[in-house]
């Protein structure tokens, strides 16, 4: 699957995907030019087409990391399932006594920059990225963003109509926002949780205080609200865990 989706990025740089897909191992594709994805699976209508479902089965790590100032347009998929987990040294044993890569809390360093943030996407460097018609669900993170991490100065993400349902993470359990600008416009948000309040912003905006554990602002993120959003129902929750 791999090589077949990278093959895609030779001129026109495009994937369409139209059919379901489990990920039965990592397959995290790393997008740093321009591309289109696009999901087209059939409803059993002659033209009719609705969003593929990519499902995580094993594995961890985001579907997606975009980077480097890429423009990537992201249409009619469903995240169903992703999760990042920030990994321990001790599960690696090449690395458990060497120092310079675990950190005091016993985490490896490398990890810290994409695994544990974004269960689904993971945004950043200078990346455009639009998302339309998307819907991510039971995505888990143990840090940022259950769902999507978006970071770094030059990133925008733009949401039209995308919906966010049911995703956790330590903070922001749908969205979390460091030092980028996101969008929001037409979206859904339901039932998403976070166990750190203390790290949950009221947003400057015209969002409503019970987005918040579902859309984090970290020092210097911003999100805007376009207008037709339904911010529904987030929560608190003290369940967390790290392998």
């Amino acid at each position: 699957l791999r090589d077949a989706l990278e093959a895609t990025f030779r001129p026109p740089a495009a994937i369409v995907v139209r059919a379901d897909l489990a990920f039965e191992s990592d397959i995290p594709l790393e997008i740093a030019r321009d591309v289109d994805i696009m999901g087209e699976c059939g409803d059993g209508t002659p033209y009719g087409t609705r969003p593929c479902d990519l499902r995580r089965t094993t594995g961890t790590g985001p579907a997606f990391l975009i980077r480097g100032g890429a423009e990537v347009d992201i249409t009619g998929l469903n995240f169903d399932g992703f999760e990042t987990w920030k990994k321990r040294c001790e599960n690696y044993e090449i690395f458990a006594n060497d120092p310079q890569l675990c950190d005091e809390d016993g985490f490896r360093v490398g990890d810290k920059a994409r695994l544990g943030s974004g269960g689904a996407l993971h945004i950043s460097e200078g990346a455009q990225v639009r998302l339309d018609t998307c819907t991510f669900k039971f995505a888990y993170a143990t840090d940022d963003g259950g769902a999507v991490y978006v970071a770094d100065k030059g990133t925008d993400v733009t949401f039209s109509k995308c919906s966010f349902l049911e995703n956790h993470a330590k903070r922001g359990g749908a969205v979390a926002v460091r030092d980028a600008r996101t969008f929001f416009k037409d979206c859904l948000f339901s039932r998403n949780s976070g166990n750190d309040p203390v790290r949950c912003p009221i947003p400057a905006l015209e969002m409503t205080w019970y987005g918040c554990n579902a859309i984090v602002l970290i020092p210097e993120g911003d999100a805007y609200d376009l207008g037709g959003n339904d911010f529904g129902t987030s929560e608190y929750t003290d369940w967390y865990g790290t392998i």
